[in-house]
């Protein structure tokens, strides 16, 4: 970062995600839904695994 420079985030939202719900339904059934990553997500991850 070059001097004077202001930090800016890595991502421009809250880093939030579930990969899976699973919940009950009205009638007993079980529902699951999975989702992958959104792409900025999937980056800012991909980013802090390398610099662990």
């Amino acid at each position: 970062m070059k001097a004077g420079e202001e930090e800016q985030p890595f991502i421009k939202r809250f880093a939030l995600h579930a990969m899976r719900l699973q919940f009950t339904g009205l009638q007993g059934e079980e529902i699951s839904v999975e989702a992958p990553y959104p792409k900025d997500f999937r980056v800012l991850v991909e980013a802090l695994r390398q610099n662990q």
